[in-house]
């Protein structure tokens, strides 16, 4: 019998918010688990795939996944990002759901809280991120973001990360981001 191994990783999506308003400026990063894999049907391209897609095979652990989530918020004001942590994005709360999802959530909190002991608190939303990675066990690269087709040199859709790439990549969007919307850059803005 022969184990498959699943390539995870977390997908990290920079995102200017839609609702600015009354002067306020909002970004948002979002964080899920996908797994980088050659689909089962259709055109079979190496690509980034949630963890309970139908058109892969992962063991039961990826799949409980399903739904893990981080999201962070930066406004104009703040120059940082905030209110990251990790939870479940469930839509209606079941007893099963809850069942599946608490045992996760009281594992990557024991290990993140381990992490933090040993290294000290995560200072932003990047040393976040790579204890949440240490956490679940991501080795090598463990983040992925969109890449235009033209910055397409994996040839999957996505830019394998590691914590530095990370880092400026967010950097940059943030910077972008402040730029599109004429905000000043405050004194230790991410």
């Amino acid at each position: 019998m022969t184990k498959t191994t699943a390539d995870l990783r977390l997908a990290v999506r920079f995102e200017d918010s839609p609702y600015n308003s009354f002067g306020d400026h909002y970004c948002h990063v979002y964080v899920m688990p996908v797994v980088m894999a050659r689909g089962k049907y259709g055109d079979q391209r190496y690509e980034a795939h949630n963890v309970d897609s139908y058109d892969i095979d992962v063991p039961a652990s990826v799949s409980a996944l399903k739904g893990l989530r981080v999201k962070a918020q930066m406004d104009d004001r703040s120059g940082y990002f905030y209110g990251y942590r990790v939870h479940f994005d469930i839509d209606q709360l079941t007893l099963d759901e809850g069942e599946r999802a608490l045992p996760i959530l009281r594992r990557l909190d024991k290990r993140m809280t381990a992490l933090s002991d040993q290294f000290g608190y995560p200072r932003d939303i990047v040393q976040f991120l790579a204890h949440l990675a240490n956490a679940m066990g991501l080795a090598g690269k463990p983040f992925v973001t969109r890449v235009t087709d033209e910055a397409d040199y994996e040839g999957h859709g996505h830019r394998s990360r590691d914590v530095d790439s990370l880092r400026h990549w967010l950097d940059d969007q943030a910077k972008a981001w402040r730029e599109r919307h004429g905000i000043t850059v405050t004194e230790g803005a991410a």
